[in-house]
């Protein structure tokens, strides 16, 4: 209705009530269209049924209109189909996937600028110059476009209507847009919504399982690293009763490193489940990186070519500088696996960025780390890339799409991620490559370089008593046999309660205690406790299959003793002793 109507409607009283009744249809025609389209929400109609239900209703409203529904894909800033049951088929599949822009048609333009977008003459307007031809054989001549917001404000998509010939749209034409594009705001919101609650239950699931596995792959290790502690450490001792020139030395030798390689393996469980022995200290990821280019060179392909993007100024995390380097080795390795024989790229990039809970659910997490800001660790190539069934088995154990035997591989990464409080994500699609990447919390602690340890000299020998608390007895004979090559005498206790018993009987003249953590009756951490209450001088060496902060995760700063942790060598156990005994322990 023009200005002359409506001033005419206000003098004219029957002129009046016939706009009055005719806004308060619009208005309950408004109503019910929202009611319709919240109890399809209801009956759990999907997002595309919803917005093909949206576009019949507001072309039922403006009879000789063709409307059409675009979603935002945010990831790409690219339009895809929506609805739009009466535009032809090449036209939704030419306008399907377009990138949006400042000058991109009416659509692309309003989901740029988030601003209604209203194109009289198709002909004439500047914005329709790539697309004429195919507005011509669609047979639509004006437009008129109006972003679909989210509550915050987020741009989801856009309502569009055409006509086929020009037109310029009146109030309620504009009011009708604004509508449509708010009913697809809530279809679109609610489906998005419904969406990441999938994605974070199913994330969640991933990682209970997981966590199961991890907790079987723990056990397994630590039973596995008590019986690898008989091996080695029998083996050793043989080889210091053997002459260098014995022929038995050289079948020694070749055990030692088959228990050795079963060590690794072992190694791979614990950190599957989150457990491998972590030495933590402030670090400078990119520095780790970078001094790794010579060893990574030498790893890969000679086709693939290296490319660093590394931010300098990283903040420092708390990791171990071992297992941070093997994150990268195993990745980068993968990445030129994936390339294969052909030339190719890989690029290792670093940097921070803000984590909300939203961006969290992408990655593979403990459910238990909290949303905020993390360095992270790309490793990209550009090789054959994967389908989705092998990313949601990848981190599987033993699970490989190359040949058998390769042990733990990315689930024993996925492992080191997570004992570190951090996270991983890949992205990636058959034929484009693919990029993994891995979060670590952000310390405030300054990166440290730490100085190595002194080695026990061959000759050094101890004296006095040590008693070996071990309910295995197989690994308390080992211990002990041990020891007494260091020049001790030793006594045993099977399990917490003897060890009290013993050591009560014999406390002037204990000098040192080789303690189990994990054993029947009184574990070896009640057992300290009770040592340290009794004899609070009392020199103790833990002992576990688990990692240190594993096992000793219940332990106070104050009473936190020596730990070695198994399978240990007769080297590591003399350097351990000698440590305690003379007082050096944890410089």
């Amino acid at each position: 209705m023009g200005m002359e109507d409506a001033s005419a409607a206000s003098h004219d009283p029957s002129a009046a009530l016939r706009e009055e009744s005719r806004l308060r249809r619009r208005a309950e025609r408004r109503e019910s269209q929202y009611r319709s389209i919240l109890e399809s929400m209801a009956r759990g109609r999907t997002l595309s049924e919803l917005l093909h239900e949206i576009v019949e209703l507001i072309e039922a409203d403006n009879p000789g209109s063709r409307c059409s529904v675009l979603v935002l894909d945010a990831k790409t800033q690219t339009l895809r189909h929506g609805a739009a049951p009466h535009l032809p088929d090449f036209y939704n599949q030419a306008i399907d996937g377009i990138s949006i822009g400042p000058d991109v048609g009416c659509c692309g333009s309003a989901a740029f600028t988030g601003q209604r977008v209203v194109v009289e003459d198709i002909e004439t307007h500047p914005f329709w110059i790539p697309y004429r031809d195919l507005a011509r054989r669609a047979g639509v001549r004006s437009c008129w476009s109006e972003p679909i917001l989210s509550r915050s404000g987020r741009v989801l998509g856009t309502f569009a209507i055409y006509h086929d010939r020009p037109q310029c749209p009146s109030p309620d034409a504009l009011d009708t847009i604004a509508v449509a594009a708010d009913l697809a705001s809530i279809a679109i919101e609610r489906a998005q919504d419904e969406q990441r609650r999938r994605d974070f239950d199913q994330q969640l699931q991933h990682a209970q399982k997981l966590e199961s596995l991890g907790v079987m792959a723990g056990g397994i290790a630590h039973d596995f690293n008590n019986l690898l502690t008989s091996v080695l450490g029998h083996t050793d001792l043989a080889l210091r009763e053997l002459p260098p020139a014995s022929p038995a030395r050289e079948l020694i030798e070749a055990a030692v490193d088959g228990a050795r390689r079963a060590a690794e393996l072992t190694q791979q469980m614990l950190a599957y489940s989150g457990r491998g022995r972590f030495v933590v200290a402030p670090l400078q990821l990119s520095a780790v990186a970078r001094d790794m280019l010579r060893l990574l060179e030498v790893s890969i392909s000679k086709k693939c070519k290296l490319v660093f993007e590394l931010d300098e100024k990283l903040p420092a995390i708390e990791a171990d500088a071992g297992q941070v380097r093997q994150v990268v080795m195993n990745l980068v390795i993968n990445a030129s696996e994936a390339i294969g024989d052909r030339p190719g790229t890989i690029t290792i990039r670093t940097g921070v960025t803000e984590c909300d809970r939203d961006a969290l659910t992408q990655f593979y997490f403990d459910p238990n780390i909290e949303p905020g800001t993390y360095v992270y660790l790309d490793v990209t190539d550009d090789g054959c890339g994967m389908s989705k069934d092998t990313i949601s088995r990848i981190f599987e154990p033993f699970f490989t799409t190359k040949f058998t035997g390769r042990g733990l591989g990315l689930s024993a990464l996925l492992g080191i991620v997570r004992g570190h409080r951090g996270a991983i994500r890949i992205y990636s699609e058959l034929g484009r490559g693919s990029t993994f990447r891995v979060l670590f919390p952000v310390s405030s602690a300054v990166p440290v370089t730490a100085a190595p340890k002194e080695t026990t000299s061959r000759a050094w020998k101890g004296s006095g008593t040590a008693l070996v608390v071990d309910d295995d007895s197989s690994v308390a004979s080992l211990a002990g046999r041990m020891l007494e090559s260091l020049g001790f005498d030793v006594l045993y206790a099977s399990d917490g309660r003897q060890a009290l018993d013993v050591f009560a009987s014999h406390a002037d003249r204990i000098r040192v205690v080789l303690l189990d953590v994990t054993m029947p009756q009184l574990d070896g951490e009640a057992t300290l406790r009770e040592l340290r209450a009794r004899h609070g001088d009392v020199r103790v060496i833990l002992s576990s299959g688990y990692d240190e902060s594993t096992a000793m995760q219940r332990i106070t700063a104050q009473e936190r003793p020596a730990f070695i942790q198994k399978p240990y060598r007769f080297r590591q156990l003399a350097d351990i002793v000698r440590e305690v005994l003379e007082g050096r322990q944890g410089e």
